[in-house]
């Protein structure tokens, strides 16, 4: 059959004549899986329920009883009005997570505030549970409500426990209830994405390697040392006369006694120790366990890091990807363990390695 219509018979043509032969156009991009909007859950009571119902039924069938077909119905009845009361629960209710993300480290237990909005309606719900949706590299409790009025806001404070450092990607939050009779489980789930950044667990220097870095280092409790200067120390460095100027803090007060000029005290200069951490980030892909123990150096690194800035030092970092300049303080351990829970290995034949050294 052909359509009176020359203009639509030639762009059928072409479009057709367009395809190779044998071939199939591309298939259309397939969109974003979307989230179910309900799952559901028999509980251990329910299959006990569902097998009571079954047999009462059964009953019912083979003997006729009208009592039993009433008790039939009554148990039935349990089922959808569970089914509705655990919809109004979970209906025009939200969550997000509320507040800055705290330092995040592995294999640490991290509080996280959960805000959960009821928005409108008449009716309240009760008895539910807020979780993180499950995620690869993330533990988390859960948070329990009894009871959210409608446009109340509440906070929960979940446990989490992350597995892995790096970026790791929060999807969602679940909330889920077995109101009003605990034989079903129904969940929601609510897409709230977020990043989190997971430093790598910093692991306890032992005291034999700090005794040993101690010595090496020659450094105080403070990690600073005096130089030959005049400068603001606690060591003395020479005694002059007193001029116009100088702090009476620092007069020489046994002078004072005697004939002489006053004199006033000087002091050494203090400098901050710097030391430097090589962590050589390669990685031998061939040999068994080489994952393993790329992290372990990684969250040794960090111990490393840590132990010498509690002590006072000025850290650097110094990697195959790059170099941090010596810095101390909260500010530079972060930006440190920020540039080691990104780091990634260099495929090499070489095992890495981490050394202090000081500067």
């Amino acid at each position: 059959m052909t359509i009176p219509l020359p203009w639509f018979n030639s762009a059928i043509g072409r479009i057709l004549g367009s395809v190779p032969k044998g071939k199939r156009p591309a298939p259309p991009v397939q969109k974003k899986r979307s989230w179910f909007p309900r799952s559901l859950k028999v509980t251990r009571e329910g299959w006990w329920f569902m097998g009571t119902l079954l047999a009462v039924g059964l009953a019912a069938i083979n003997t006729g009883n009208n009592l039993l077909y009433l008790v039939v119905a009554t148990l039935l009845s349990l089922i959808v009005i569970s089914g509705v009361m655990s919809e109004s629960t979970l209906k025009r209710l939200s969550a997000t997570r509320s507040g800055k993300l705290p330092a995040l480290y592995k294999n640490r237990p991290a509080s996280l505030r959960i805000a959960v909005n009821k928005r409108g309606g008449l009716l309240s719900s009760y008895s539910f549970t807020v979780k993180e949706f499950p995620t690869e590299g993330v533990e988390t409790g859960e948070g329990y409500c009894l009871r959210l009025t409608p446009n109340e806001t509440k906070e929960l404070f979940i446990e989490y426990r992350f597995t892995r450092r790096g970026l790791v990607g929060l999807p969602g939050i679940k909330l889920s209830t077995s109101f009003p009779f605990g034989l079903f489980v129904k969940g929601k789930s609510v897409r709230c994405e977020t990043e989190a950044l997971v430093y790598p667990m910093v692991r306890a220097v032992t005291e034999e390697l700090a005794i040993e870095r101690r010595a090496a280092l020659k450094a105080t409790a403070k990690g600073t040392t005096t130089k030959s200067s005049r400068g603001f120390g606690a060591e003395l460095h020479s005694i002059r006369e007193y001029g116009p100027g100088d702090s009476a803090r620092h007069i020489f007060w046994k002078s004072a006694a005697g004939p002489g000029p006053l004199l006033v005290k000087e002091y050494e200069a203090e400098r901050e120790e710097q030391v430097v951490i090589l962590f050589d980030n390669f990685s031998e892909p061939e040999r068994p366990g080489a994952e393993e123990l790329f992290e372990n150096l990684v969250d040794k690194t960090a111990g490393y890091a840590a132990h010498f800035i509690r002590l006072g030092y000025s850290v650097g970092l110094k990697t195959l990807s790059g170099d941090i300049a010596p810095g101390a303080g909260a500010a530079q351990l972060h930006l440190l363990l920020r540039t080691l829970a990104l780091i990634t290995s260099v495929d090499s034949s070489k095992a890495p390695a981490v050394r202090v050294v000081e500067v």
